[in-house]
This record gives C-alpha cells, sequence and structure tokens, in this order.
C-alpha cells in the first residue's frame, strides 16, 4: 500500500489531450510513442431510440480514423455511456494491451479486491483503484523503463492518466471536476464533501475522537458508496464508510466493524478538521501511535482479568449509550454480563455496528497476503492473541464495557479513568462498625465475604465445597445500619457491592423470576456482595400464595447427610457422628427447606475456608443456623408489623 504522504505531494502538470495525443508545452512522456501513435481509443455509447440498446461510436472522426483504430494497435479503450439527454452518465476503461495490464496489476497489486489478479477487467468510473493510487502510478510512469516493452506500457500508463484527466474527460462529470482541483486542494490538504472517498484507502489507518474526546485509531475496511448520494425528504445529508477496531468481546479478541459517518460541508474543508481523517494527516502521528501501543497494552489486560479481579475505582464521565454522566465510585469491567444484559451491542460512543461481510470469504480471498496485510484479518485467529503486534494494540478501543455499581447502569467506561481499588482501606471503617452483640457478627459477615470465591484458588479447598456459596442477608428496619454495613464490609474485604431494590427486581410474577436469576448470576460472576433493598410491602404484591408442607423429620436428616456423606468420605469433617446426632436431635424440628438447609452448609464451608482450617466442626453449622433462625423471626416479625399498619391505614381518621 502506497505510503500516506503520496497524498501530499507537491501538484504535477496535467497532460492534455489533443486528438487523443498527450500533449502540453513541455514535452509529454506519451510523446515517445511508437510511431508517435495514439492507442488510446475514446468511444461514445448512447442509447439507439429505436431499438432501446446501446450502441458505440468514435469520440470523433478523428478518433476513427486514428492509427490506432486502423492498425488495431489500442492499449486501452476509455467507454463514456451517455444518458436519453445526450450527458456522460458513467465512464468505463477496458485495457486490452497485455503488458499494460501487466504493469497494472503489480502496480495495484495492494488493492484488496478480486479485479487484479487475473485477466483483464473493466475498470468502471470513477476509478476508484486508479485515483487512490494516483500519484504511485504517475511515479511508475516515468521511472526507467528495464527494456522497449517495459517502456512502452509506461508510456501506456501515462497515456491512460493523461486521457482521464484531459479535456475531452474522463466519462464522469463529477470525476472531472475533482481532476481540475485536485493537486491544488492537495497541496492546502484541503478536501471537498463530493470528493471525501478520495481520501480513504482500504487497509489505510483513520483517526478520531468518537469516544469522549479521546483519540482512537480504525483502519478502512471499505468505501460502500463514492460520490455522495443527494439527500431524501428533506434528511441532512452525510457520507458513511466502514472502518474496523481491535475488541474484545467477552470471549476473545477479534475485529469489529464500525460505520463512521462525516456529515455535509460546504466548499472545501481542511482535512484535519474532519470528525475522521487518515493518520498520516495528523500532526504527530508517532506520538500518537507510541501513547495509543501503550493504552491498547492497559486495554488488554483490563479485558483479560480474571473473574474477581474485576472491580475498580472510577472517576470521570461514562457513556450509557445515549448520554453520559459522571460517575466517582466502584464500577465492574464485564463485556459478556453488558452484552448478555445490557445493550447487547459493543459500540464504541454511539457509533453503529455494520452488519453485511467484513470482506469477501472466498477461498483465494482468505489465503491472499494481500487481503490479510489491508484487512487484518490474522488478527481473529487464535494465535493471534499470544504474541502481539503494535497494530493490535493501536487499534483497541479507548473503553471497556461495564456495570456502575451505585448508579446501577450498564455503561462504556473510559479506560483512562479506572484505577486499582488500594489493598488495604486506610480509613478503617470496619472498625467503626457497630453492632449489638459487639464484634460476633461483625466477624461473622467479614469471614463470610472475605471466604467467599476463595475455594477456586486454594488447593486443599476443594474438599471443603458442597455447591454454591449463599451471599449473606442482613434484614431490618430502616436505619439500623444495613447499608453501612454492607459498604464498610466491602470496603474492608475488597470486594464489590452490588446494591439492589424493588425497582430492579419488579413485582410481576413474569419478570421476578428472571431479574433475579439474572440479579444472582451477576454477584456470583462478580464475587460481590450483594445488598438487597426490600420492604416488606413486596411481600403484600403476591396475588397468590402456594403453601408447601415441610419436610419431615427423615427427610430433613436425609438432606443433611447427602452434603455431609461426600465430606465425611474426603476426611473434612470433625466428629461426624456427634454432628449428625445434634441434627437428629435439635436441627430437623425446626422445618428447614432444601435450599436453606444447602446455604447452611455452603456457608458453614465458608468460614472453614476464611479461618485456614482443613475441617469442618459443628460450630460452624450452630454459628450459621443461628443466623438463618433469627433472621426468620425477624421477617415474621416485620411482615406482621407491616399488616397491622395497613389494616390501620385503612380504618381512616379517627374523627
Amino acid at each position: 500500500m502506497p505510503a500516506d504522504s503520496e497524498y501530499r505531494q507537491k501538484p504535477r502538470k496535467a497532460w492534455t489531450m489533443q486528438n487523443g495525443t498527450a500533449s502540453d508545452t513541455e514535452k509529454s512522456p506519451a510523446e515517445d510513442n511508437i510511431n508517435a501513435q495514439s492507442r488510446a481509443k475514446i468511444i461514445i455509447s448512447e442509447l439507439d431510440p429505436g431499438t432501446g440498446l446501446y450502441k458505440d461510436r468514435p469520440q470523433s472522426d478523428t478518433d476513427q480514423n486514428s492509427p490506432a483504430a486502423q492498425n488495431k494497435k489500442t492499449a486501452f479503450i476509455l467507454r463514456k455511456i451517455l444518458n436519453a439527454d445526450k450527458e456522460e452518465m458513467t465512464g468505463q476503461i477496458e485495457i486490452v494491451d497485455h503488458d499494460l495490464w501487466q504493469l497494472l496489476k503489480g502496480l495495484l497489486k495492494e488493492w484488496p479486491y478480486h479485479g487484479y489478479r487475473g485477466d483483464p477487467i473493466f475498470i468502471r468510473s470513477p476509478y476508484e483503484e486508479l485515483i487512490l493510487y494516483w500519484d504511485k502510478l504517475q511515479e511508475a510512469a516515468k521511472e526507467t523503463a528495464k527494456d522497449e516493452s517495459d517502456k512502452q506500457s509506461r508510456l501506456d500508463l501515462q497515456l491512460l492518466l493523461d486521457t482521464i484527466a484531459g479535456p475531452k474527460g474522463s466519462g464522469d462529470s463529477k470525476l472531472d471536476e475533482y481532476l481540475k482541483s485536485r493537486d491544488s486542494d492537495r497541496e492546502r490538504q484541503c478536501v471537498s464533501f463530493d470528493s471525501l472517498w478520495t481520501l480513504f484507502l482500504p487497509g489505510a489507518l483513520v483517526y478520531g475522537k468518537p469516544f469522549l474526546g479521546h483519540d482512537q485509531v480504525f483502519f478502512v475496511l471499505m468505501v460502500g458508496t463514492l460520490w455522495p448520494e443527494p439527500p431524501e425528504h428533506g434528511e441532512k445529508k452525510h457520507w458513511d464508510f466502514e472502518a474496523m477496531i481491535y475488541d474484545w468481546n467477552g470471549v476473545a479478541f477479534k475485529r469489529s466493524t464500525l460505520v463512521l459517518t462525516i456529515p455535509h460541508f460546504e466548499g472545501s474543508k481542511p482535512i484535519t478538521g474532519l470528525p475522521f481523517y487518515p493518520l498520516s494527516f495528523h500532526r504527530d502521528s508517532e506520538t500518537l501511535r507510541t501513547q495509543l501501543i501503550e493504552r491498547g497494552k492497559e486495554y488488554r489486560r483490563l479485558c483479560s482479568a480474571k473473574s474477581g479481579s474485576s472491580c475498580y475505582n472510577y472517576t470521570g464521565e461514562v457513556w450509557n449509550g445515549n448520554d453520559g454522566f459522571s460517575v466517582d465510585g466502584r464500577v465492574m469491567i464485564d463485556f459478556k454480563s453488558y452484552l448478555q444484559h445490557g445493550p447487547r451491542n459493543a459500540k464504541v460512543a454511539d457509533l453503529p455496528h455494520y452488519s453485511g461481510e467484513k470482506e469477501c470469504p472466498c477461498d483465494e480471498c482468505e489465503r491472499s497476503p494481500v487481503v490479510q496485510q489491508s484487512f487484518k484479518t490474522r488478527f481473529d485467529r487464535e494465535e493471534a492473541e499470544t504474541g502481539w503486534e503494535d497494530e493490535q494494540y493501536l487499534l483497541c478501543p479507548p473503553r471497556v464495557l461495564g456495570y456502575v455499581l451505585r448508579e446501577r447502569r450498564w455503561a462504556q467506561l473510559q479506560v483512562s479513568k479506572l484505577s486499582p481499588i488500594p489493598e488495604e482501606d486506610k480509613n478503617n471503617s470496619w472498625s467503626k462498625v457497630q453492632m449489638a452483640d459487639g464484634d460476633k457478627t461483625k466477624e461473622l459477615i467479614l469471614n463470610l465475604v472475605k471466604g467467599h470465591g476463595t475455594g477456586e484458588s486454594r488447593d486443599h479447598d476443594g474438599d471443603l465445597q458442597v455447591d454454591d456459596i449463599v451471599r449473606k442477608k442482613g434484614k431490618g428496619p430502616p436505619g439500623v445500619g444495613k447499608t453501612s454495613t454492607a459498604e464498610t464490609v466491602a470496603e474492608a474485604a475488597r470486594r464489590p457491592l452490588f446494591p439492589v431494590s424493588v425497582a430492579n427486581v419488579g413485582t410481576e410474577p413474569g419478570l421476578v423470576e428472571s431479574n433475579l436469576g439474572r440479579i444472582f448470576t451477576l454477584a456470583a460472576s462478580w464475587q460481590a456482595i450483594l445488598l438487597i433493598h426490600f420492604d416488606v410491602a413486596v411481600h403484600s404484591r403476591i396475588h397468590v400464595a402456594i403453601k408447601y408442607n415441610s419436610l419431615s423429620p427423615d427427610q430433613t436428616m436425609n438432606i443433611f447427610k447427602g452434603f455431609l456423606d461426600p465430606l465425611e468420605e474426603k476426611n473434612a469433617i470433625t466428629k461426624y457422628e456427634a454432628i449428625i446426632d445434634w441434627i437428629k436431635e435439635d436441627v430437623c424440628k425446626l422445618g428447614l427447606d432444601g435450599r436453606q438447609i444447602r446455604n447452611i452448609l455452603t456457608s458453614a464451608l465458608t468460614l472453614v475456608r476464611a479461618n485456614g482450617r482443613p475441617k469442618l466442626e459443628k460450630q460452624d453449622l450452630k454459628t450459621i443456623l443461628n443466623n438463618v433462625r433469627d433472621y426468620k423471626s425477624d421477617v415474621r416479625l416485620q411482615f406482621e408489623k407491616y399488616k397491622t399498619q395497613e389494616a390501620r391505614s385503612q380504618e381512616g381518621p379517627w374523627y
């Protein structure tokens, strides 16, 4: 691919066409043509009203009677197609000479499409590849030839460019207008709206700042529409093209295609004044490249963090798909959950995704080194995730996807605004929490939180697990310290606090179950402290309450043994028989259900791990059981109080 600096070379004199031969006040290379014969053939193709078919004719008698027309030594044919009003509608170039075709194939081998791989093709206006590589082709036409055949091919190439830019026109009136001002516009580094497509080579790096003003680099996938289409129904005019970044999808790093938009503007505009423009026009592209590579390395680290290590402090603005809002608190980085439970698309700011094919899916293109280089297809391979190239880091976006815990909202987060949670709480907030029983419950809560989720990281803890780990639940009337307890223990244990209210769960039966399932899934994934703000009034909104009979003592005993026996087999219980006797005598009569039994056991094992002990003891089970019993009693008490208050409110005023 030619260097982008080729776009900014000094203006060159354009050769003009006279009777099909290039000329100028200076001597044109085309004048050295063999036998001074023009090898360009210009044809007009217009609609025959009688037959309804297009018919070809020479543009002039001079073209028809020229030596090229008579001896058929033609290098190429320019066919101008007219509409019914005899206006030039479009143009088409047919390469006839084999050597000229071979020269073009070599010069345009970086064109990442099928055109220059086989036999000669028709090049349709506005001759995109010729215009995009114009300076490169001009240079090649002037290079010293290897032999007479090569000399003729380069003369033919110059003649081709001169014919397109000549006074007889290219067959495309918009292209003719562009070519008239091309050199002066490039000298001034300006561009018109209609000629935006001439800036963006396939595979070229593009610069923009779409996400909260952050620098970002893309690479061009394709320009679907060259000349902007006129607006319809009064809608604003704009021009789009597709570009790619290198993004994390929650499972792997892959190329992601976005649609970049440039709004309409009148006249010409500085290239660097566009919202997106080639990176080579940036005033300090090398420094920028270095900075973005470093940011890309941080992006990769954030996305690759293991489960339970994705909670960060955040101070700054976030983007939630519609607008931005400021955050000063904890956030979770979680692409997978964002895409599953949040907006479900990995946008950058509000840039839409392109849903079409990334590139041609044929076998030839998949094997083509040109396509691999231009479209970075190698980045999607599994091996690309191990040894990264600088360009992979360069193309990473400036945002990660996640959840703002306090605001309870999914959002795009700035990579630069994330900071790790300090290893220690300098304020020692947990020591300031006061509870009715002194430090007994405080110690229980902290041990449960610290022990939760550690089983996977310690080898001997594999024997100290049964199933899920229950989240420690606190219950009580307003103002007694539930929220502050949760906040301070989260700080002390370095865990995310995930607050949930009735608004997040709903009261409709069909939604409650799915919302609760989602909430508990997220809490487990984040190893979070789940703080549920549920008013007892929720109970009054239940439409139908169905009573299920409690487990019998034998059923209760069998469920306990189903969990405890595997632990005994692993020698992970102290005094197994004494525990069984205690359960039979004191626990079976409490009317526990199966889920409560499992939660008692898993919570007790969490205490064991938190204290660094290898075996479960009866005291661990008793500690958890006492809390469960207190919780159930308190729920009943609170609900009775609520019903009493509701009954009084229904009686009306006393007077």
